[in-house]
């Protein structure tokens, strides 16, 4: 939430998922924006002074080796202050592989749309939050008990009959434009057998000022 904690976050995230990725780089995404975050300049310490720099056409580039050759990481990252975080919907499917399913073809819709990401690991979250928990104070977010098939008799469950299992798409992105046209693309591309409903987390506004109404969106000309 603020330029320390991002780029602290930033150089967690390429060190634990890039550095470690047989043969990935990785580039800065936003190079036009003038606020920069040095993420590479901690990252190439783990060269052991082994690394070496050269700089391309006014960038900074690392070349840290690794055991399966180098990896090759840009010094600095673009930084946009207002961004979009947490649009998402739901896949309601009447089995986890119809879910699933369902899911990956959403995914695959979205990979590669420019402005948006899906920030967890293969883009499809199966442990959808609320915000708090009625059980434990203190707690930021817990279990969204209403669409846990299993809980059905324990709590108010928001699940149509038929469905046994649900899987969420979330997505960050540059704007809201981005997130609404990313969620169309992957909402239309759940659309298949084996798939009861989709929905969306609805929080209240408590995460943020940003709402997306599927409705809208797919009602909206392309």
């Amino acid at each position: 939430m603020d330029t320390d904690s991002l780029g602290k976050r930033l150089t967690e995230r390429i060190g634990q998922t890039v550095l470690t990725c047989p043969t990935a780089s990785c580039f800065d995404g936003l190079p036009d924006l003038p606020d920069r975050l040095p993420a590479a300049r901690a990252l190439r310490t783990f060269g052991d002074r082994f690394q070496i720099s050269k700089v391309v056409n006014g960038e900074r580039y690392w070349r840290v080796p690794v055991m399966e050759g180098e990896c090759l990481l840009q010094e600095s990252f673009g930084m946009q202050k207002k961004g979009v975080g947490g649009g998402n919907f739901l896949i309601l499917g009447e089995d986890v592989d119809s879910a699933l399913a369902a899911a990956e073809a959403a995914v695959e819709a979205i990979d590669g749309m420019p402005g948006v990401i899906m920030p967890f690991p293969g883009g499809v979250v199966r442990s959808g939050s609320k915000v708090g928990a009625r059980g434990y104070k203190g707690m930021i977010a817990s279990t969204n008990d209403a669409y846990c098939p299993t809980l059905r008799p324990l709590t108010t469950s928001a699940l149509p009959a038929g469905v046994n299992a649900v899987l969420e798409i979330v997505l960050d992105g540059l704007s809201p434009d981005v997130i609404r046209a990313a969620m169309r693309a992957g909402i239309d591309a759940a659309c298949r057998s084996g798939v009861r409903a989709i929905s969306a987390g609805n929080y209240g506004g408590k995460l943020g000022p940003h709402h997306f109404h599927l409705r809208e969106i797919m009602g909206a000309p392309v």
